[in-house]
């Protein structure tokens, strides 16, 4: 053997030791945030749809550091959006649409809105399908991803293989999409999709408030109120609510009026105010009543 030579076997220890530091090198870097809480259950294999390549765990790492590594990413996506299935039905149009962009706001980037925002109308033959496999589609860039099947029927009827369909896909709802669903019509409770929806979705109504439950307008009124800013006294909400009724569209009509007036919401609003800016359109069912009793009574 000549001077200088390695043997063998440290030839191969020394590839060996080689090969180490080359893939020591190559890991993937590791950006932790602070120590959360201890989640259960890990996340689901959904959750890891948009997350960057750079975050995923590498298949040299250990268990204990892949898990801290998911914790992780379930922790940044987990809360989100909230429940990933909506159901919305009512005849207050005006109201729903509200609450559907406040979802979708809530929802997507709008950098992104082009690429991850559907709207499925009703004419569409395969909407329901269409819907399903979109909900099921990872989300492009930021955000979440927001498919709206319009005016749909699934809750008045359904036929067995979009129910099948219905029973394959929603359990499995990623929670980086939201798939709303919107009827004018109540679902019926005794058919099989909509026991399905009150399973994995949240129903919410949007009906027309009856013009005798003064409580429940002047709870409506405070609702929008702060939503748009405006500050009333209790004489003014209880005014605003007689003269509008359960007419959601002019309610806030009349609130984008009154934050003007108060100088984006600075001062308050009283009833001198309301009874001179608000138009009266509507006269509730107790006032009718009263007034039929003055002239027959």
């Amino acid at each position: 053997m000549g001077k200088g030579r390695k043997n063998k076997p440290q030839r191969r220890r020394d590839a060996e030791e080689k090969r180490g530091k080359g893939e020591r090198e190559n890991l993937l870097p590791i950006h932790l945030s602070p120590p959360h809480p201890p989640i259960s259950p890990l996340p689901t294999p959904h959750s890891l749809l948009p997350t960057p390549h750079s975050l995923l765990p590498n298949p040299r790492w250990s268990n204990d550091r892949k898990a801290c590594i998911l914790q992780g990413i379930g922790q940044r996506y987990r809360g989100w959006w909230g429940m990933p299935i909506y159901y919305f039905w009512g005849e207050d149009d005006f109201a729903l649409g509200r609450a559907v962009v406040e979802l979708r706001d809530r929802t997507i980037d709008e950098a992104w809105g082009s690429f991850n925002a559907d709207k499925l109308p009703p004419e569409q033959s395969d909407a329901v399908t269409q819907a399903l496999n979109l909900a099921m589609t990872a989300p492009f860039g930021s955000g979440g991803r927001f498919v709206w099947l319009v005016e749909t029927t699934l809750a008045q009827r359904c036929a067995d293989e979009v129910l099948g369909e219905l029973e394959r896909t929603l359990p499995n709802i990623p929670e980086t999409t939201v798939l709303l669903l919107t009827s004018t019509n109540k679902p019926d409770g005794r058919i099989k999709s909509t026991k399905l929806l009150q399973k994995y979705a949240e129903i919410r109504e949007f009906s027309p408030i009856s013009p005798w439950k003064t409580d429940l307008l002047e709870k409506q009124v405070r609702q929008a109120a702060q939503t748009v800013g405006v500050k009333l006294t209790n004489g003014a909400v209880e005014l605003l609510a007689e003269s509008v009724g359960n007419n959601s569209r002019q309610l806030y009509g009349e609130l984008e009026k009154l934050l003007l007036f108060s100088g984006s919401g600075k001062g308050v609003v009283n009833e001198g105010a309301i009874a001179n800016l608000v138009t009266v359109h509507t006269q509730n069912s107790l006032q009718l009543a009263a007034a039929i009793r003055g002239r027959y009574g």
